[in-house]
């Protein structure tokens, strides 16, 4: 399946970004952990095959399942905030946008800049 997946393309980043499009929708609607434990062991042997570092790939994973996981239309994170807070889902909805762009530019910087993930474990 790796192959298959790494035939798309032969640019790394064009692969990164399609697995990342796919991560983004995986989040709407399969927890974090559930999607870890299933798609990990799918998305190493391809990121490896491409040179991607996997601390790097673990932390845009996780952040890309993360953003996933606040979004409508299934965000699980926006109906518990809701019920937290009492105050309507679209209140919520409406106020976790500003921070739904900032993970995503978040998320682009460490793509942008991988050394920003890896710095510290390449020196430890």
């Amino acid at each position: 399946m790796a192959d298959q997946i790494v035939m798309l393309s032969t640019n790394p980043l064009v692969i990164l970004i399609i697995i990342n499009i796919f991560l983004l929708l995986i989040g709407f609607f399969i927890p974090v952990m559930v999607s870890i434990n299933i798609f990990t062991p799918i998305l190493v042997p391809v990121i490896t095959q491409l040179g991607i570092d996997p601390v790097f790939f673990g932390v845009i994973m996780v952040l890309n399942l993360m953003i996933g996981m606040l979004t409508p239309p299934f965000g699980i994170v926006l109906f518990t905030l809701a019920k937290v807070s009492d105050e309507p889902t679209e209140h919520v909805i409406r106020e976790m946008w500003p921070f739904i762009g900032i993970l995503v530019v978040a998320l682009a910087i460490l793509i942008a800049f991988p050394q920003l993930v890896t710095f510290i474990p390449d020196h430890l």
